[in-house]
């Protein structure tokens, strides 16, 4: 039951990676600049400064096509625009269609989040991102990792299949992540499964109080995976549901329902819909609603109760 808990600090970027350059003149400066009137195009080397309002880039050699509207910028390229930074071996900017493309090894960083992958689009003009190949986004002690993952800036949504999610002692896989930040909103869905070395942390953070007695401690201490079609958390609001063959296991009891909800400001769990919980003894609970309180560790069962327990013979 500990699993809903784990899940209600999800991270995004909630701004677009580069945007537009702002309305100003652009400026290039570097060690050597040459003009080639053939091909029409400025060749810059050595310490390269490229300033587009408020966007600079820096690199080792560019190539600026006047027809084609191009910029093509090589070695130790960064980009810089605010608090974001991007970092590659190359990047290609389309001034007339507004995309960029950062390639080899880019690197990009915004309010301590950072992403990798292996190529990089931006299309400012759309305020879309694109990352393709090995994406990986850390922050903090939190990772996700995804072949691809678009993000609309426009549309407040980030999208990403088969994602990995992984933070100390937790494991989060899913067929699609769907991440709309303005409404502080996580979905993920289909084949969720989480998986959870220990809940010992959230006794460290305060989310529940140490127990008491040495049984509960070890149930704490136990491995524990929650499988379950579809997960939305709700980060405003510290609600986590998930829903469609909802089962969790740990330490030999098990749970399983149509839906559960977490609400972590009550610390209050509802599991509801053919509620079964079976304990390692083989005692069972049936019933359509069990609420779980983990603010005064009590276990309510409303409608269709069906308790089933073993009785030791006597003496």
């Amino acid at each position: 039951m500990l699993l809903l808990l784990l899940l209600l600090t999800p991270t995004a970027a909630k701004g677009q990676a580069l945007q537009m350059p702002a309305a100003g003149q652009g400026r290039l400066r570097a060690d050597h600049v040459r003009y080639d009137a053939k091909g029409k195009a400025y060749l810059a080397e050595g310490d390269v400064r490229l300033t587009l309002g408020d966007v600079e880039v820096r690199a080792q050699r560019l190539r600026l096509e006047h027809e084609s509207q191009t910029a093509y910028v090589f070695g130790e390229v960064t980009v810089r625009q605010g608090d974001t930074a991007l970092s590659a071996r190359t990047v290609t900017y389309d001034l007339t269609r507004k995309i960029a493309r950062a390639l080899g090894d880019p690197i990009l960083s915004q309010g301590g989040i950072t992403v990798r992958a292996d190529r990089m689009e931006f299309d400012l003009e759309r305020r879309r991102t694109f990352f393709y190949g090995a994406v990986r986004i850390a922050h903090k002690d939190v990772t996700v990792n995804a072949p691809e993952m678009r993000y609309d800036a426009a549309a407040g949504e980030a999208v990403a299949p088969d994602v990995v999610v992984t933070q100390p002692g937790r494991i989060v896989r899913a067929h699609r992540l769907r991440y709309l930040p303005q409404a502080g909103r996580l979905e993920l869905d289909g084949g969720v499964v989480v998986e959870q070395e220990s809940g010992e942390h959230l006794v460290e953070e305060g989310v529940i109080e140490s127990p008491r007695d040495d049984e509960t401690q070890r149930l704490l201490a136990s491995r524990a995976i929650l499988t379950c079609d579809r997960l939305v958390i709700l980060t405003e609001e510290r609600t986590a549901r998930a829903e469609g063959n909802l089962t969790v296991k740990q330490q030999g009891r098990s749970a399983s329902a149509s839906a559960a909800v977490y609400a972590d400001r009550e610390r209050r769990l509802t599991m509801t819909g053919d509620v079964v919980l079976l304990d390692k003894d083989g005692s069972r609970l049936r019933a359509d609603e069990v609420v779980i309180s983990l603010a005064d560790e009590t276990v309510e069962a409303t409608g269709n109760v069906v308790t089933e327990f073993a009785l030791k013979p006597g003496r």
